[in-house]
């Protein structure tokens, strides 16, 4: 008599495999999850490193219903030459925007109805801010400039480029590029080298 063989689904259970695939989809999560929070860390560098910054809320300097929330970065020169240059720059705005949005943060979960809604709006503006930078910084990439820095402001762009000197048509592929990503007309486009 031949043996017939069943498939093993059918040893296991329905419920059994179900099971089974949740917790490996949990240990998948969990591990993204790992190496997220390692690649957030950067190595070798130091504790407390950030630039100064100061908020102070005004109106006799107190705070009320609907105080006026204003931020004050001091932005120091980073230090270095050439390409060291660009990643200081790049890892001193980052703690600058870390502790804006520390800051902020704190803010949103105000009692106030005032000062939350005034927080959200300075959120959403840095939000915009860093979006149009990495934006205008990653599109000059692509077009062939080696590195790029983007300091966009409501009514001005700066960009500092990793060059010896620039030919006309690169600055031209330049102001078109931040016109585009940021809606600011050139003569408010600020282009400085760094080599």
């Amino acid at each position: 008599m031949a043996k017939i063989e069943r498939p093993l689904i059918m040893f296991i259970g329905r419920r059994s495999i179900l099971l089974v695939i949740a917790v490996a989809a949990i240990l998948v999560v969990a591990g993204l999850f790992a190496l997220a929070a390692q690649k957030e860390e950067v190595p070798g560098s130091p504790e407390k490193n950030s630039l100064p910054v100061n908020a102070r809320l005004f109106n006799n300097e107190s705070i009320k219903p609907s105080p006026d929330i204003v931020f004050e970065s001091e932005i120091i020169q980073p230090e270095g030459k050439g390409q060291s240059y660009f990643v200081n720059y790049r890892l001193q705005r980052e703690n600058v925007r870390q502790e804006n949005k520390t800051m902020l943060a704190a803010l949103l979960n105000s009692p106030q109805e005032g000062t939350r809604r005034q927080a959200q709006e300075k959120w959403l503006e840095l939000s915009n801010k860093i979006e149009k930078e990495g934006e205008l910084e990653n599109l000059l990439k692509i077009k062939g400039f080696q590195d790029v820095i983007a300091n966009v402001s409501p009514d001005s762009v700066s960009i500092v480029i990793y060059a010896p000197a620039l030919r006309q048509e690169e600055v031209k592929i330049i102001r078109d590029a931040a016109e585009q990503v940021t809606k600011i007309k050139g003569d408010q486009i600020w282009i400085s080298l760094r080599y």
